[in-house]
């Protein structure tokens, strides 16, 4: 591990809350975290609300190992305009040089080991052309070099409204990470008074302390190798699962149900029509791959710079709060009309599932030891069925049903033998040959 840089880290960290307010701690945190685990973050947030000054800031502090010393990583920063062209940011060939019969290429994003596009909503060409930039570290047929990654944008629902409603979501799931960046207000605004009238700068940043990587990707493989808990990933399913998938229950139908997921509907949800019209994960749809993926990094990244072995479930609200904005679609207009920032929709939709994972994940719980049990007792399971009805109920019944057997040879290979000895006694046929197997298999072992 490189010496000392999660001190460093976390004394940087402290230096920019410093700088910003108390208020942006946790957004701070997260900024960072996420730019040591190579997630590209887009910063959310009106004009003049410090982004711009929060990534200079910290892209300054870097220092990247040369030979025997250190050096700043190589940037590359720009406020795009509707005038600009993917050869403006990627790169441009040398006119001169083509006129001679020469192919050369100046570089410019290609090239930058930290780069930072202000206004990224502001020109679609370039938004698109992230698509390999961002996933696949390639443009054209470039080798892309950067290591950090950070894009802004004014608030979405406020001065972009006609791109974003054409925009393309596969474009936005490239960034991993979304922060709503705000103003300070009301008492904040007092420490922004006086710094300002200290300052003998018209535009200050923040005095940081340096961060030393001796070798970035080694130090990413540490961040993504910190063990996730059970809690949070039974968290994380559940929650990607409720806001995916759709079952589909016509209303001129009884008792018949069709399992799919939200984004494969060719018009819009018809939540207006389903019977569980009011349940809440029927307001949203989500794809959940990359949200997943970017969940999990995050938590490792956090998890990792509190220098904890685990991701455990306190790390969940936070990693999901800022990997669902712009991945979180209401499929209802009063949804949409109800929250007038990322923040506030993101903050309900997870509020309202955790009342739902302490109460129906209760019983669906309390629901798996009797399934267990009576499979364990008789070999059978017909009769059984989940004591709540909602949207996902017919999805973790069948789950739970076709992956029974898996669970129960999971749960006998992590048993003592004592313990088996006892299961024996009160197993059917079945689960007893499962026993007898694994017994057999660790006398052979010893």
């Amino acid at each position: 591990m490189d010496v000392d840089i999660r001190e460093e880290v976390r004394d940087v960290v402290r230096a920019l809350v410093r700088f910003f307010g108390w208020e942006h701690e946790e957004r701070i945190r997260v900024y960072v975290a996420a730019q040591l685990a190579g997630l590209p973050t887009l910063l959310a947030g009106s004009h003049g609300s410090g982004k711009t000054t929060l990534v200079k800031a910290f892209y300054s502090c870097i220092r990247i190992r040369d030979g025997d010393d250190y050096r700043p990583v190589k940037t590359f920063m720009m406020l795009l305009k509707e005038r600009h062209t993917p050869t403006d940011v990627f790169y441009r060939y040398h006119i001169p040089s083509l006129l001679q019969g020469r192919e050369v290429v100046i570089a410019k994003a290609i090239a930058a080991e930290a780069v930072f596009l202000d206004e990224v909503f502001a020109n679609e060409l370039i938004l698109a052309a992230l698509k390999d930039f961002l996933e696949e570290k390639i443009y054209d047929r470039f080798e892309c070099k950067w290591m950090f990654f950070t894009a802004a944008t004014n608030p979405p629902n406020q001065f972009y409204q006609n791109i974003l409603m054409l925009r393309n979501l596969a474009d936005l799931d490239r960034f991993d990470i979304v922060i709503e960046w705000t103003h300070r207000t009301g008492i904040y605004l007092t420490e922004l008074v006086e710094n300002t009238a200290r300052s003998k700068e018209r535009r200050t940043l923040p005095d940081l302390p340096e961060i030393h990587v001796d070798d970035i990707e080694r130090l990413r493989r540490e961040i993504l190798s910190t063990r996730v808990g059970e809690d949070f990933l039974k968290r994380l399913w559940l929650l990607a699962t409720c806001l995916s998938t759709c079952v589909y229950s016509p209303v001129h139908e009884r008792d018949t149900y069709t399992i799919v997921d939200k984004f494969s509907i060719y018009s819009r949800l018809p939540c207006e029509t389903c019977k569980y019209q009011h349940y809440w994960a029927c307001k949203y749809a989500l794809a959940p791959t990359r949200f997943i993926r970017s969940c999990i990094a995050l938590g490792k990244a956090l998890a990792w710079l509190d220098d904890r072995e685990v991701v455990d479930s306190r790390y969940f609200m936070t990693a999901a709060r800022y990997s669902l904005p712009l991945r979180l679609v209401p499929t209802r207009q009063d949804v949409e009309q109800r929250y007038p920032t990322l923040t506030s929709l993101v903050n309900n939709v997870l509020s309202e599932f955790m009342q739902y994972y302490t109460t129906s994940w209760s019983q669906y719980r309390d629901y798996l030891m009797k399934l267990l049990e009576k499979y364990v007792k008789e070999g059978d399971i017909t009769g059984t069925t989940l004591p709540v009805e909602d949207p996902i109920t017919a999805l973790v019944d069948s789950q739970v049903k076709a992956n029974l057997r898996n669970i129960i040879i999971e749960m006998i290979e992590k048993a003592s033998n004592e313990e088996l000895e006892e299961l024996r006694k009160i197993a059917c046929e079945k689960v007893r040959k499962l026993i007898d197997r694994e017994l057999e298999r660790r006398k052979k072992r010893d």
